[in-house]
């Protein structure tokens, strides 16, 4: 797979401060408003924007090149994945910070994205920022950032501990920490989500880019955690938000098509990280805790008004399924 750019920013007096990277695979539908708020945000510097089209049939990277003659193009002539396709923009981006952003996530004002950067000028000492992803409808998105994925923080995410005792660290966020305003509350977390994580440049020279034996999933916890093992800081800003539509592209709009691949991933993390220690108890927790949610979400129902809980109890039974067969060559994605 050689690919070349197809276009490229025009010349700027300045080199960009942010290069702004997105990996597409058939998002014709998402595209325009992503690239175009991108653009529209109020960012303290210079901007590149950089798209790695994942060999997309629906026209998505001819929409781009019509559409943002400035944005940089590469056409993969196969899908490269989440992980390969950002190490390929890599190399190109000029910027001194570069924003890993999905063709689904749109930030929820102009000066969301500007404070991120302005976060890393400040703070030296943080490898990389994230912040709070959330529905369309505001509700929150477990799966935004989280800490390192050993046997105690997957059993106390699988097992619903988190929800009752929000101090205690699992593998995922579940209860962000409540912020007056933007900045005005920073956690240290291990890892962010690849839907919006800006990162120094200097710091991918320093440790590498995404690992790209994860194709899907775990490439962004695995990268975070690889930061924090350099001696690195990692930031989580509950008081900025941005939407993103979970999943989008590969379940498309139809929210009855369940992926399990974040499993996938998620193993694959756990394993690596823990030398596959203790792997039928990790599995046992996963599939325990899921089994436990669908029966909880299946009663709660029957409830008026808590219908919609069905379909959550459906896709609890499904995950708690997949964790318990998961093999262990998980490890090697």
């Amino acid at each position: 797979m050689t690919p070349e750019p197809e276009a490229a920013m025009d010349g700027a007096a300045l080199p960009p401060l942010l290069s702004i990277v997105v990996v597409t695979w058939n998002v014709r539908p998402l595209i325009e408003r992503c690239l175009s708020e991108a653009l529209a945000s109020h960012l303290p510097g210079p901007v590149e924007i950089i798209v790695i089209d994942n060999a997309s049939r629906d026209g998505t990277a001819d929409l781009v090149a019509e559409r943002f003659p400035s944005v940089r193009l590469i056409r993969n002539s196969e899908n490269a994945g989440f992980a390969g396709a950002n190490n390929q923009a890599f190399p190109l981006a000029h910027g001194r910070y570069v924003l890993l952003l999905n063709p689904d996530a749109f930030p929820t004002g102009p000066d969301t994205l500007g404070r991120l950067v302005r976060f890393l000028e400040d703070r030296p000492e943080f490898a990389a920022v994230g912040c709070q992803l959330i529905f369309p409808d505001g509700r929150y998105q477990v799966g935004d950032a989280g800490f390192r994925p050993t046997l105690a923080t997957v059993a106390a995410h699988a097992l619903g501990l988190t929800q009752l005792f929000p101090r205690l660290h699992g593998c995922f966020l579940v209860r962000p920490p409540r912020s007056d305003g933007p900045d005005t509350v920073v956690l240290d977390v291990d890892w962010i989500c690849g839907a919006c994580m800006l990162v120094r440049r200097d710091v991918i020279a320093a440790v590498g880019g995404m690992d790209s034996l994860y194709f899907m999933y775990g490439d962004d916890i695995e990268w975070g955690c690889r930061m924090r093992d350099h001696g690195w800081r990692v930031a989580y800003l509950p008081g900025e938000r941005v939407i993103h539509l979970q999943g989008w592209t590969l379940t498309g709009a139809d929210p009855a098509r369940i992926s399990t691949r974040w499993l996938d991933g998620l193993a694959a993390c756990y394993a690596a990280m823990n030398r596959g220690r203790h792997w039928w108890l990790f599995k046992a927790a996963l599939a325990a805790g899921f089994a436990l949610r669908a029966v909880a979400y299946g009663v709660l129902s029957f409830l008026p008004g808590r219908r919609r809980l069905w379909a959550k109890a459906r896709a609890m039974y499904r995950y708690a399924r997949y964790a318990s067969a998961l093999p262990m060559q998980a490890a090697a994605l």
